[in-house]
C-alpha cells in the first residue's frame, strides 16, 4: 500500500494531499522545508515507511510513526490545529483555511481525518513525498 503526499512550500508552511490513488484524499500541514533541520523544519522529499501506533498515555488518540528519516527520530503523523504546535511531524485534517492577508493557516476535522486515514490504512504502509 503506497499514498501519496504531494507537497506545497510556502514561506511559513508546507500544505499538501496525501492520497491513495482516486479513493482516499485528505489535507496535510507542516512546518517549511528548512533543510531537514530538527524541530523546526518538515522532512525531506522521498519514500518513507509508516506504522500504525495506538493510543498512548502520552498521546490518547491513534496516531502513525514514521521509521528511518534520515537525521530525525520521532516524526508522526498525527491531528493538529496550528502549524505553530508542529515540530517537524504531519498534521492532518479535511479542510485547510488560509488568510492570505496574515499568511496563517488553520486545519479543521483533524481528528475525523486521522480516523478516516486509520481505517484506509494497513498497519504498515509506504508514503511517497514528493512536490
Amino acid at each position: 500500500m503506497i499514498f501519496n503526499l504531494k507537497r506545497t512550500y510556502n514561506e511559513k508552511t508546507t500544505t499538501g494531499f496525501l492520497t491513495l490513488g482516486s479513493k482516499f484524499s485528505i489535507r496535510t500541514l507542516e512546518l517549511p522545508y528548512l533543510s531537514n533541520m530538527r524541530n523546526v523544519s518538515c522532512i525531506p522529499e522521498g519514500v518513507y515507511h509508516v506504522i500504525k501506533q495506538s493510543a498512548t498515555r502520552e498521546r490518547p488518540y491513534n496516531f502513525f510513526r514514521f521509521w528511518h528519516v534520515a537525521n530525525r527520530s520521532g516524526i508522526l503523523i498525527h491531528k493538529i490545529t496550528y502549524v505553530k504546535d508542529l515540530k517537524g511531524c504531519i498534521g492532518v485534517g479535511l479542510i485547510l483555511l488560509e488568510n492570505p492577508e496574515t499568511k496563517s493557516v488553520k486545519m479543521l476535522e483533524s481528528t475525523t481525518a486521522l480516523n478516516k486515514l486509520w481505517l484506509e490504512a494497513e498497519e504498515q504502509f509506504t508514503i511517497k513525498i514528493f512536490s
